[in-house]
Order: structure tokens, then C-alpha cells, then sequence
């Protein structure tokens, strides 16, 4: 889960580099709300890998030696 969010979020990174970015240079109106959209899925997407993180370190502990 934690792999597949990652590209994911790659993904829509680069999707914000070569969409977005060149439409605000370009003086697109509407460009500045979908990127400010766009930005606030990666965030999400950000919180859930840390989640996802969490989640496996919590769950698949090494066992200690006692």
C-alpha cells in the first residue's frame, strides 16, 4: 500500500509539473485553483502514507531477544 501511494503521489506530482505549471506561466486563470486542488490531494495522500507507515511499524515489530 505504502509503494503504490508513493508512485501515486509521484505521479500527480509530475502530472502538476507538466499540467499545471506551464498553464500559470501562461496566464490560465484556472490553472491557480485546479493546482491548489492538485496540492492538497498530495497533501492527503502525504498523511495517509505516514498513516500507512505508522500503521506497518506498529503492526510488524521485530522480536526481541531477551
Amino acid at each position: 500500500a505504502k509503494v503504490a501511494l508513493v508512485a501515486g503521489l509521484r505521479g500527480l506530482a509530475a502530472w502538476n509539473k507538466w499540467r499545471w505549471v506551464p498553464a500559470l506561466r501562461a496566464g490560465d486563470t484556472m490553472a491557480t485553483a485546479a493546482l491548489r486542488r492538485s496540492i492538497s490531494v498530495e497533501m492527503a495522500v502525504v498523511v495517509l502514507i505516514l498513516l500507512v507507515t505508522a500503521t506497518i511499524t506498529r503492526v510488524t515489530t521485530p522480536p526481541v531477544n531477551l
